[in-house]
């Protein structure tokens, strides 16, 4: 918005988005609002896929200055048919692997590979504070059927699996140790990671986090 203001989560334009209409229960989602320098990797990812939909090239690139110092580090990021990686899943791993405390992830969909389910449950073992938030209702059955089947390595490692009874959870969160933390639209599972072009914003160091974490927290409670 104006180059100022950028929104990034699982948030969709539907009435379900904002529980008008309730399909599956209640229906949790996170969104981000950003302001500041990290707006203008909104833009340039924009920019990329309108190219790439429409061949139309925006050349607009009148943006404000931004002066003011923020704490820690806002990176957005994104996938796109021009890239030969996997920028959401190398995350991913990245985040799991760096937890020494607390690892909590939310996802409405649980079906990844075996590395990642196995990292998981070694984190685990090793003392960390493994909590991972899933849909009570599903939206695709087969889909939650399929994630539920990989709770049983997570579980016997002394990790925690909740499923939000209120309704779905579609909240794409990894949260760590209260320093690192992911917001975006990419799912733990193979269509976001490895077919679908998604967005998302690592967080680092920065105070945002802990309402992260409390949000979460309050998630699991209810």
């Amino acid at each position: 918005i104006d180059g100022r203001v950028a929104y990034c989560g699982g948030d969709n334009l539907a009435d379900e988005y904002i529980n008008k209409k309730q399909r599956f229960g209640y229906w949790r989602d996170n969104c981000a609002k950003l302001e500041g320098d990290a707006v203008r990797s909104f833009i340039l990812m924009f920019c990329e896929m309108w190219y790439m939909s429409t061949k139309e090239v925006i050349k607009d690139t009148n943006l404000p200055e931004f002066n003011q110092q923020y704490e820690g580090y806002v990176l957005p990021f994104a996938d796109g048919p021009l890239n030969n990686s996997n920028p959401a899943y190398d995350l991913f791993q990245a985040l799991i692997n760096t937890a020494k405390e607390y690892l909590y992830i939310s996802t409405p969909y649980f079906v990844i590979d075996d590395a990642t389910i196995n990292l998981i449950a070694l984190k685990a073992k090793s003392g960390v504070d493994v909590k991972i938030l899933m849909p009570k209702i599903p939206d695709k059955k087969s889909v939650f059927y399929m994630g539920r089947g990989n709770y049983r390595e997570i579980l016997k490692a002394g990790g925690k699996i909740y499923e939000y009874t209120p309704g779905f959870n579609h909240a794409k969160n990894i949260i760590v140790d209260d320093k690192y933390a992911f917001i975006g639209t990419a799912n733990m599972d193979y269509r976001s990671l490895f077919l679908h072009y998604e967005c998302g914003t690592y967080v680092a160091l920065n105070p945002e986090i802990n309402k992260m974490r409390i949000d979460f927290e309050g998630a699991i409670s209810e």
